[in-house]
C-alpha cells in the first residue's frame, strides 16, 4: 500500500497526497510502459 507519510520516493508521495487520481494514472502508465515525466518505464504488465 502506498504511504505518503513515509515515502521512499518523495516526488511520487507528493502526487499521491495531492492528486491520487494522477498518481493512479502515473502508475498505470509506468506499468504499461511509457513516460512519467521525463522518466521512461519499460512495460512490466
Amino acid at each position: 500500500q502506498p504511504n505518503h507519510e513515509d515515502p521512499l520516493n518523495h516526488d511520487a508521495a507528493v502526487v499521491l497526497r495531492d492528486n491520487p487520481r494522477l498518481f493512479e494514472a502515473n502508475v498505470r502508465r509506468a506499468m504499461a510502459g511509457g513516460y512519467v515525466g521525463q522518466t521512461f518505464f519499460p512495460r512490466c504488465i
